[in-house]
């Protein structure tokens, strides 16, 4: 068993990987490890969470159970009676057709041959997609491996949208479903008082990703959302007011968030956009385009430095082109340079993005609509003309 901090220090952000998905594994990890009965109830609940997201394929005639049905209540079933099992959890557990495996479980009450084992090969999607046919190749090689109940699961938060057909083995089920279990063994009193620490170290870690469910919905939940409607509105008044700052003090864009094809129309408000010429004009840009708009932080991959659920507005430079120009070699002091000017990495809207981010409350200095919208607009101008001062040098 790896070191509680060498798991959680085991993935640092890099320009190809996004940390969150990588720790969020790795912490559920050293959590199940070392919190007694967890595991067992967390993949009854991930199980039972499966059988309910199927649709029935039984037998109308007979009444018999699918064979992928027939599989998860046999497991579930096989789990539920286990007494105090033997738990084996790890991570990036390497496939013999090498792909790795986000987290493993593998639960024991039987002989060491693992022949009455259960195993469940858990695929952690936090922001990210699918990869080819990685679900495809981990449920072939999962059934070479000693078990008697071998499932496969993708486990994401509530809400986000997995691109193309999974297996018809492999269900889906939200991380909320692991962080129930969490939530309902917080207050154990059978714990020893170090496991109910970790445990509720755990549940504020789940709560501030965002992926741990409310007790209730709140008085303050009751008013953002009487307030949502407005809130849109007022940011629509922010984004027009920054378009007409930008467009004088900048120039023209040559792309922007409309509605409508005979006549377009701009959409400002939540998810709006617009995009701009690299200047100087340079091959180096590779295709690069100045933009900003308003976006979800949460959504953005590689970026980690974000309240969660927060909306934010953003300007930089985005990267159509690959190889792109932030992992060109000899463009690192073009990196440190802007980093150190509050830029950020990260990908969304299909592209790359090197980009500077100002909140909604950074904008409350200003108390009427076309000022906020003025305080961005040369905000924006300011991160503009900072990236034409800096081109990539290669």
């Amino acid at each position: 068993m790896d070191s509680l901090f060498r798991r959680l220090s085991r993935y640092p952000p890099t320009p190809s990987t996004d940390p969150r998905e990588n720790r969020l594994t790795e912490t559920t990890a050293a959590v199940l490890e070392r919190v007694d009965g967890l595991p067992q109830a967390v993949v009854v609940a991930l199980l039972t969470a499966a059988i309910d997201a199927l649709e029935l394929d039984s037998d109308a005639a007979t009444g018999a159970l699918g064979p992928v049905e027939h599989a998860l209540q046999t497991a579930h079933t096989a789990c539920s009676s286990f007494d105090k099992p033997r738990v084996d959890v790890r991570t990036q557990v390497a496939t013999p057709r090498g792909r790795f495996v986000d987290l493993s479980i593998r639960l024991r009450h039987g002989p060491p041959d693992g022949s009455e084992d259960i195993l469940v090969w858990l695929e952690v999607k936090y922001g990210s997609d699918l990869h080819g046919e990685q679900l495809d190749v981990y449920l072939q090689d999962i059934d070479a491996q000693p078990a008697a109940h071998r499932i496969v699961l993708l486990v994401k938060p509530r809400g986000q949208e997995i691109k193309g057909v999974l297996p018809t083995r492999v269900r889906a089920v939200d991380f909320q479903v692991v962080s129930g279990i969490v939530a309902a063994f917080v207050d154990s009193p059978e714990l020893p008082d170090e496991q109910s620490w970790l445990l509720d170290e755990y549940a504020d870690y789940l709560d501030e990703e965002g992926l741990m469910d409310p007790q209730a919905l709140s008085a303050t939940h009751a008013v953002a959302l009487m307030e949502l409607g407005a809130a849109a509105d007022a940011v629509a008044g922010v984004c027009e007011h920054a378009h007409a700052t930008i467009e004088a003090g900048w120039g023209k864009l040559t792309e922007q968030a409309t509605s409508g094809r005979a006549a377009p129309v701009p959409v400002y408000g939540l998810g709006y956009w617009e995009a701009f010429d690299a200047r100087p004009a340079s091959p180096n840009w590779r295709g690069g385009w100045y933009g900003w708009g308003v976006g979800e932080p949460d959504d953005w991959q590689y970026f980690d430095d974000a309240p969660r659920g927060s909306t934010a507005f953003f300007a930089g430079a985005g990267f159509d082109a690959k190889p792109n120009p932030y992992k060109e070699a000899g463009n690192e002091s073009w990196i440190a340079t802007l980093v150190n000017q509050g830029f950020r990495w990260c990908w969304f809207g299909s592209s790359y993005q090197m980009i500077r981010v100002k909140y909604p409350d950074e904008l409350l200095v200003a108390t009427t609509l076309d000022h906020q919208g003025l305080i961005l607009g040369q905000w924006v101008i300011e991160t503009f003309r900072l990236l034409e001062a800096h081109p990539p040098p290669h």
